[in-house]
């Protein structure tokens, strides 16, 4: 097992979440959740940025070893968050990522590494079955450990914010792994835990593919059923 410790499960939602993520957050939290978890009430009607802001601050308030983000239109099962927090080679990053697609645009996966130029190479094909070393993670399904904010405490200036965004549009999840990586944090996003991110479909990186998948449905509706007795 990787050492992610006791987790604080946080989700973030804009107006109104997506129906799917409902039956996987719901589905989770019956047969997903561990001992020393916590659940957070997810942070609502919020910029993206305070919304994150705001569960770190709850988080750090919290007796949890590490804090994952959960966006609300993220798609998928209980055994993917256990994969991204038992995988024995997640122990040497201070942040991981599961690997899903971007929402806009063409639906590349969201693996970021920096170049010589001090910007970030997009890997369309992310190799499979593996940890990559990126620059930035997002927030979408992300595990962040308790010593990586203490470690940007030593570089934010003012106690300004973990989460904002950059004066030439960076998002929040930039700014904030920008500090930590100063500060020796690496970050990894990992090609065996592939997320779906709904859209007006769901698309989801096809590892043994390598290509990008596009599902109508996230999961078969019969598999969906929240009883406790499915721990698929």
């Amino acid at each position: 097992m990787s050492d992610w410790g006791k987790v604080f499960f946080a989700v973030r939602c804009g107006h109104s979440a997506d129906a799917l993520f409902l039956q996987c957050w719901t589905k989770f939290c019956l047969v997903g959740v561990r001992e020393g978890d916590v659940v957070s009430a997810p942070m609502s009607e919020l910029p993206q940025h305070y919304a994150a802001d705001a569960l770190a601050l709850g988080f750090l308030e919290s007796r949890c070893d590490s804090i994952m983000y959960i966006d609300d239109d993220m798609i998928f099962q209980p055994a993917d968050v256990h994969a991204l927090r038992d995988d024995p080679e997640g122990a040497a990053y201070d942040g991981l990522m599961g690997l899903c697609l971007s929402r806009s645009g063409v639906h590349h996966p969201i693996v970021m590494q920096p170049n010589e130029g001090g910007g970030f190479n997009i890997i369309n094909k992310p190799e499979p079955d593996t940890i990559i070393d990126v620059g930035i993670v997002g927030l979408g399904f992300t595990l962040i450990r308790r010593s990586a904010f203490e470690r940007v405490d030593q570089v934010r200036k003012n106690k300004e914010m973990y989460f904002q965004w950059g004066p030439k549009g960076d998002s929040e999840d930039a700014g904030f792994c920008e500090m930590a990586v100063k500060t020796g944090c690496r970050f990894g996003v990992s090609s065996r835990v592939c997320i779906g991110h709904r859209i007006k479909t769901v698309v989801v990186w096809n590892a043994e593919a390598q290509t990008v998948e596009y599902k109508e449905k996230a999961r078969n509706p019969k598999k969906m059923f929240m009883g406790r007795d499915n721990h698929e």
